[in-house]
C-alpha cells in the first residue's frame, strides 16, 4: 500500500479529508477496505489509525464504516 512520509495510508486521508459538495469518503474508505491493499490497522507516525482520524473530525458516517469492518 501506498505510504506517505508521515506514514498516511490512503484510507487515512479517506476518513480524515474534508467534507466538499459530491464528496463521498465514507463510500471511498469502503472501496479500499473491499480492495484489501490498505490495511485498517496501519498507524502513522503518531500511533493513530484512521478510526482515530474520522473520531477527531466527528465524521460518524466513517467511523460506522471503520467499525462495521
Amino acid at each position: 500500500a501506498m505510504v506517505s512520509s508521515d506514514g498516511w495510508t490512503a484510507l487515512m486521508w479517506a476518513s480524515h479529508g474534508d467534507e466538499r459538495p459530491g464528496s463521498d469518503h465514507a463510500a471511498v474508505m469502503q472501496l479500499l477496505l473491499k480492495d484489501g491493499r490498505v490495511p485498517l490497522e496501519a498507524r502513522d507516525q503518531r500511533g493513530w489509525e484512521a478510526l482515530t482520524l474520522a473520531c477527531m473530525k466527528g465524521y460518524t458516517k466513517r467511523v460506522r464504516v471503520l467499525l462495521l469492518e
